[in-house]
């Protein structure tokens, strides 16, 4: 007989974050042992009850939101100023309101099918709250919590009176009450403090996706020319677009395309899409079409966090996409795609200008087997992954991983 799981997490249904994504990679591996309902927060204007792959889903959503959403322009104006508020004066910010609803759906949950474990995922940080409050009132159930998203994080939007220690603190005295707390591999090596808070801590690595190196042909390629392709958002602090976009604007290569599938910095990618045709911007496209998009490419650009304990979690659906890659930042990721047979590490312009230009001519084309990406990158393989999760939502004493 299956065992109830109950997981907390962010924006899941029905189009997921990227950390709503992850969660799903997750638990497309524990379906055979769990009967799993997810409470998250609805990426629509409405909250939803779904269905999907055998997982049900309870997605909600706050009134101050789903006016945000669907209100009239002076409404969602309102509603966001409110929403700003709240997240100078709360210590969960304006999503206070997901810790109050998700307790709720919990112990729904468990009158009708008593639970057996919850697993909640930062971010938000309202699902670690919402679980360790079910956890008080249940301190029998097996609660793991998992974070990929701390809420501590240099840069972060702080409320009045907390300092980044104090919110540290804060997020340390909620993740201590855990059965077990699981980190991502950046988080466990850069924050000691969140590491060494809980009495049973262990690596979550990221979930590496399907494998596919069967070539797409995306009608907007042409194969006169060489396409390389960035995906995801821009921060102005956090993932600055600029000296990506200076270096292939330096390239000599006529043949050389840019194809920008992105938000976020819109005035510095304009800057550069005015300056150089080669640089192509385009509307956001489905997460299905972004992969077959990945497989047309020649080459996929990421671009690193500033901050260490994020990594951007699409770096593996690049690799998993079997092309070239070129990483530009300070090395956060060059640990990872050491394992990669054909990537490329950018960390200035005098990197770009001696390495950039040849590194795409010269893997034009390429696919690496995916028996090799997958060689290579076993230790993010499903049935590692698996080991690691079921081992935490146990409760025998003797499964703990070193």
């Amino acid at each position: 007989m299956k065992k109830h799981l109950a997981v907390l997490c962010g924006v899941y249904y029905p189009s997921p974050s990227p950390t709503g994504l992850c969660t799903k990679r997750y638990l497309s591996l524990l379906t055979d042992s769990y009967d799993i309902d997810v409470i998250c927060i609805s990426s629509c204007d409405a909250p939803k009850q779904a269905e999907e792959n055998g997982i049900r889903v309870h997605a909600l959503l706050g009134k101050r939101m789903q006016l945000e959403r669907r209100g009239s322009t002076l409404t969602r104006t309102a509603a966001h100023v409110i929403g700003g508020a709240q997240m100078k004066t709360a210590a969960l910010g304006n999503l206070a309101w997901f810790r109050k609803q998700a307790l709720e759906v919990l112990n729904q949950l468990h009158r009708r099918q008593p639970l057996d474990a919850v697993f909640s995922v930062c971010s938000p940080f309202a699902a670690h709250a919402a679980a360790k409050a079910f956890k008080q009132e249940h301190p029998t159930l097996r609660w793991c919590a998992y974070t990929v998203d701390p809420y501590a994080a240099a840069g972060r939007v702080r409320p009045l009176f907390y300092g980044k220690e104090r919110l540290a603190a804060f997020e340390r005295s909620v993740c201590a009450c855990a059965d077990v707390l699981l980190l991502s591999e950046e988080v466990y090596n850069a924050r000691e403090d969140l590491r060494c808070c809980a009495d049973d801590c262990r690596r979550l690595p990221y979930l590496l996706p399907k494998v596919s190196e069967a070539p797409t042909q995306n009608s907007e390629f042409s194969n006169a020319y060489i396409h390389c392709v960035y995906a995801g958002r821009f921060y102005p602090k956090i993932r600055n677009p600029e000296p990506m976009l200076a270096a292939f604007h330096a390239v000599s290569d006529p043949d050389i395309r840019l194809h920008l599938y992105s938000t976020g910095c819109e005035d510095t990618v304009r800057k550069y899409a005015a300056l150089d045709s080669r640089i192509l911007l385009h509307a956001p496209v489905s997460h299905e079409k972004i992969g077959e998009i990945y497989r047309s490419a020649d080459c996929l650009i990421n671009i690193e966090n500033s901050l260490p304990e994020f990594l951007p979690s699409k770096l593996f659906e690049y690799i998993a996409a079997c092309r070239p890659i070129i990483s530009f930042g300070s090395g956060q990721s060059r640990e990872l795609l050491s394992k990669h047979p054909a990537a490329l590490h950018i960390s200035n312009a005098e990197d770009a200008e001696k390495n950039l230009q040849a590194f795409i001519e010269g893997n034009r084309g390429k696919v690496i087997p995916a028996a090799e990406i997958e060689s290579s990158f076993r230790h993010h393989g499903g049935e590692s992954i698996r080991r690691i999760l079921e081992r935490a939502l146990s409760k025998s004493v003797d499964t703990a991983l070193p």
